[in-house]
């Protein structure tokens, strides 16, 4: 199933942006199967802009956490279910990664809990920790003002 059979709306052309991106930002060809790749083309607000994305599993299976310029995205797909969390950057605390061999976790701090994900990507994983420490400082300097 192709994603404009999903969504109407988004374009051949939208979709191929979107795999360009996610690919410069780590996305293996692994991560374009899973469901939850297809379904974030479906949460995008109009000229928002993923910094980072990171896919693996976590107590509730395979799920994906995207930052974007305004926000996280916490999202979980299931067959005839998805969860997704919409994550303001005024709740991030921090962000810690651990690496173990070929493995590691990303845990996302935030005073709503803790998002934990373990991966095996670990160039997305750097990308998506180095983004969201960007964008949390920003927030924090925009806020001062």
């Amino acid at each position: 199933m192709d994603i404009q059979s999903q969504n109407p709306a988004i374009t051949q052309n939208d979709w191929e942006s979107l795999k360009k991106r996610l690919t410069k930002l780590g996305m293996s060809k692994w991560g374009f199967l899973k469901s939850e790749t297809r379904a974030l083309a479906q949460l995008l607000h109009t000229n928002e802009h993923i910094g980072g994305v990171i896919f693996g599993h976590s107590k509730p299976g395979s799920i994906m956490l995207v930052a974007t310029d305004r926000r996280v995205i916490y999202l979980d797909t299931k067959p005839l279910f998805m969860k997704s969390e919409e994550i303001s950057y005024d709740v991030v605390a921090g962000i810690t990664l651990e690496w173990v061999g070929y493995r590691g976790t990303v845990v996302l701090h935030t005073r709503l809990g803790d998002f934990s994900i373990s991966t095996l990507n670990k160039k997305a994983a750097l990308i998506f920790r180095k983004y969201v420490e960007y964008r949390c400082i920003e927030h924090h300097k925009a806020n001062q003002k």
